[in-house]
């Protein structure tokens, strides 16, 4: 570094002996002490060293003495302290996982608290907190922010000295003298100074308006035009001292009279100082102002060459190191250590913008978002859009760290503590008016410069902006009006779709995929579909209803296509609405019935609307055709038994043969002979159990002549397990009771359950554990006796069945089960029951001693699940705390499966 790029501060309080030598003398030719390996940030720091040896060093030292022992001493040690910091912050700090994974974690962890503390500051369990500030602190304390005196002072110089045990020398960090005085200067001065600014709003405000310096030209120009009411604040914002006009001379005289006798001494024996040593020096002040007006523009267009060029360079250097037998460069290209191993960088920050916005209160943002997330993102990333968008964000990271933006930090900085060259303790306070001033500043350049910089609006302008000014006979503009076409074409068609994935038994469900998979991808695409018709639906409506001259009615009722387009919403709307999960657990016969009857007219309208419904609803008619040739056949009840807990338990004979019967299956049963009936009011149950039997054996509807199960025969029979809460139910409870006979309509079962996408199966595990709820332990006593029959030729070894039931006449009601198939002597059985309800026959159950562990509480299933050894479970859960027993599985790199209708 050459002498010239110092400033005249530089020499007159760094380098005093340097100008008064003569200019040919090579002491002062020779350049200082190389601090980085960038001249730019040398700049800078030795401009941070002067200011702070002239504020906090030379007003006592030099009352002291005049030689400069001190202050070489001290920018040797500084010097020393940046040296092995930008070593520590260069090779050893992933800045990419910094900022992109570890910030937004924070951010959004500290954006989750601050909003729960706000609504639980207004409720009973407020822990007593007066505050939203002091309820958020106890939810995430810190001693910095205790409400001591001086423990941020203190946590500061705790800090720092932390930070010299790994800077400075031994010898220096031993000196409690050097180590006291560099701490004090760095914590209490530096740090705290520069704490306390960023956390003033006018200072965060004066920082937007110097990164957007760049924009003040255009919002001058705005101003000027009466777009935007005059600003008071540009000669501020753009680095020039201004005085404050608003503040009386008298006042300033006065806060000079209260200066103490040391201070004014000091401050007039400074300014003498400076005054004898104004020497002029021979300085290139224009190249060091050239320093930071060097700083590049954030580009996107840059970034993202920057990404698709790097494997060509390093193709290159490869290729030339080959043929030229040249390794020096190829060398120096390989020898760099990748940036970062973090992978899926932007997920983070969008799991922080998903809290702060709010999307889970928000339907239609919580909608939009899911679709991102299940459609559009996993394709982006399997066809190498993730790791683009990673080199991005690493190219990006390392763009906002360049040397000259390192330069314009170190500058804003010093603008910060130093502002016009004073330190900011000693610069006049700023006045309610400029705070007002800088504010409004502040946000007219964030309103021009956000639409220019995010690309996502650029996107927003090319879809539905466009210079085509072309309109048809009536007026429409044909680039919107293709738009709205495309949107109900694709509504047409993820329609079919959806409709195609709901068949329980065609094609698909037969041979590629089970009915939960195809069940899962039903409602998106119906979302989706609704969307898009609503898009279309609303463009139409819109231009309709000024040609109607404002009449809603004469809008809706035009002509045949409009009236057709809105029984079609309507239809669409009412899909929706009934087949919330609200609905259907409320009501299942209401969902049913509004979701055919929604169908129904759907397809009736749709085909009147427009001929392209015909084309795509003729190939879904196949599918339909084919799940309803064998959807229900009638059978006749060999068993209808009333159990305890108004249990129904059914056991019929099938017409058809299950080959390869798979645990946890359900099946549809409809309570009537017709097929009517059956198709619009069947109910999806678990299969309980299989059986192979003869209808010999079961004349007059005994049970107790059923062989055992492991005998094939010629029948096949079903066994369910009915709970008596609803009015269908409870009329076929009453049949039960009075032993009548009747007749049912079963489907064939259903569904595959996989515990994982491989398709292993419970027995593919050496533990199971299956968790249940009252009647929900209805699948997993197929689980039992899938086990109990092939315990000798299934990995299983060990099975824990937590079952909760609310009184014990549960319990009757699956005893004989329980006790069949949990007697098995290769694989360990555990069975926990837990009575949440007050019962009233604890006496009959003492009497009676149960062979299985009782206790009348909740379960804990955090603490049962730690008692289970292995990574090899696979845990089976028809519970309501679902969720929570997900998470737990989760944590623990198990298997589960999770039992619930989406029907």
């Amino acid at each position: 570094m050459n002498n010239n790029n110092l400033r005249p501060l530089h020499l007159r309080i760094l380098f005093p002996e340097l100008l008064t030598l003569p200019k040919t003398d090579p002491r002062r030719l020779g350049p200082p002490i190389d601090i980085t390996n960038s001249k730019a940030v040398d700049l800078e720091l030795y401009t941070y060293f002067a200011f702070l040896i002239r504020d906090f060093i030379h007003p006592w030292y030099r009352l002291i003495t005049t030689d400069q022992d001190l202050t070489t001493e001290i920018m040797k040690i500084l010097i020393l302290v940046v040296q092995k910091l930008e070593k520590r912050l260069r090779y050893e700090v992933d800045w990419t996982e910094l900022i992109l994974i570890d910030i937004p974690k924070l951010l959004t962890l500290h954006y989750r608290d601050y909003r729960e503390a706000k609504i639980r500051i207004h409720m009973n369990h407020g822990s007593g907190s007066n505050s939203v500030a002091e309820l958020f602190h106890g939810m995430q304390p810190h001693y910095a922010l205790e409400p001591i005196e001086h423990r941020e002072f203190e946590y500061l110089r705790l800090v720092t000295e932390a930070i010299l045990r790994i800077l400075l020398e031994s010898k220096d960090y031993e000196s409690s003298c050097v180590r006291q005085l560099v701490r004090e200067i760095l914590s209490n001065l530096v740090l705290f100074n520069l704490i306390e600014s960023l956390a003033d709003p006018y200072t965060i405000h004066m920082i937007i308006c110097k990164l957007l310096a760049a924009y003040e030209p255009k919002l001058d120009e705005l101003e000027a035009s009466g777009k935007f009411a005059q600003t008071y604040f540009s000669a501020l914002t753009n680095g020039k001292p201004q005085s404050d006009p608003f503040q009386p001379k008298a006042k300033k005289e006065e806060e000079k009279e209260d200066e103490s006798l040391t201070k004014q001494m000091q401050r007039l024996q400074e300014k003498r100082r400076l005054q004898g040593q104004e020497i002029v020096v021979e300085t290139d002040e224009p190249e060091a102002d050239s320093i930071a007006s060097r700083r590049q523009r954030f580009s996107f267009g840059y970034i993202i060459l920057q990404v698709f060029l790097a494997p060509i360079r390093s193709f290159w250097t490869y290729l030339v190191a080959t043929f030229t037998q040249s390794q020096e460069r190829y060398q120096r290209v390989n020898q760099h250590k990748k940036l970062t191993g973090q992978m899926r960088m932007i997920e983070p920050i969008m799991e922080f913008f998903y809290a702060a916005c709010l999307v889970q209160e928000r339907p239609l943002l919580q909608f939009a978002w899911q679709m991102l997330a299940m459609f559009f993102w996993p394709i982006i990333r399997v066809f190498g859009g993730g790791l683009l968008i990673d080199k991005f964000l690493e190219q990006t990271v390392l763009h906002l760290l360049s040397e000259d933006h390192v330069v314009f930090y170190l500058r804003l900085g010093i603008d910060l503590l130093w502002p016009n060259g004073e330190f900011m303790e000693r610069s006049e306070p700023t006045t309610p008016l400029q705070r007002e001033q800088m504010r409004v500043r502040a946000e007219r350049l964030l309103t021009i410069s956000i639409p220019r910089a995010l690309a996502l609006f650029n996107i927003l302008l090319l879809l539905f902006n466009s210079n085509n000014e072309d309109t048809d006979l009536e007026g429409r503009n044909l680039y919107i009006q293709g738009i709205a076409n495309r949107a109900a074409q694709l509504a047409i068609v993820n329609t079919a779709i959806a409709i195609a994935l709901s068949a329980k038994l065609s094609i698909v469900q037969r041979y590629f995929y089970c009915i939960q998979d195809t069940l899962g991808w039903h409602p998106w695409f119906s979302r989706l579909a609704f969307v898009e018709a609503l898009y279309h639906g609303t463009y139409q409506f819109q231009f309709n209803y000024h040609r109607q001259n404002s009449n809603v009615l004469l809008t809706l009722t035009t002509n045949v296509r409009y009236m057709t387009g809105t029984g079609l919403m309507l239809a669409m709307i009412t899909l929706v609405i009934g087949s919330h999960p609200l609905i259907r657990r409320i009501s299942y016969r209401f969902f049913r019935w509004t979701h055919l009857l929604g169908l129904f007219t759907f397809i009736l309208l749709g085909c009147l609307h427009h001929w392209a419904f015909y084309v795509f609803y003729a190939a879904v008619l196949v599918f339909w055709i084919l799940d309803q040739i064998d959807r229900s056949f009638q059978v006749d009840v060999c068993v209808l038994e009333s159990m305890p807990g108004n249990i129904v338990k059914v056991q019929a004979f099938v017409p058809y043969h299950v080959s390869n019967p798979t645990p946890g299956q359900f099946a549809f049963l409809s309570f009537s002979s017709s097929w009517f009936h059956a198709w619009i009011g069947s109910h999806p149950f678990s299969i309980c159990r299989f059986d192979h039997v003869s209808k010999e054996n079961v004349e007059g509807h005994n049970e107790s002549q059923f062989p055992s199960s492991n005998e094939t025969l010629e029948n096949q029979v079903l066994t369910f397990y009915i709970k008596a809460f609803g009015k269908r139910t409870l009329s076929f409870y009453q049949k039960a009771v009075n032993q009548e006979k009747v007749k049912l309509r079963i489907s064939r079962p259903l569904g595959r359950p996989q515990l994982d996408l491989s398709g292993s199966e419970y027995g593919d595990y050496k533990t199971i554990v299956l968790i249940a709820d009252g009647v929900g332990i209805t699948p997993w006593i197929s689980v039992l006796q899938y086990v109990h029959r092939k315990e000798r030729t299934i990995k299983t070894r060990s099975l824990h069945l937590m079952w909760s039931i609310h009184t014990i006449d549960t319990y009757h009601a699956f005893e004989k089960e329980l006790l069949e198939f949990t007697s098995s002597q290769q694989i360990e059985v555990n069975v926990h029951i837990f009575i949440t309800g007050h019962t009233s026959d604890l006496e009959e159950t003492l009497r009676e001693p149960i062979p299985f562990k009782l206790k009348y509480c909740k379960p804990n299933y955090p603490l049962l699940l730690n008692d289970i050894q292995g990574d090899d479970v696979a845990i089976g859960v028809c519970a309501h705390d679902v969720t929570r027993i997900h998470n737990l599985a989760l944590a623990r790199s198990w298997a589960i499966h999770a039992e619930r209708f989406q029907l």
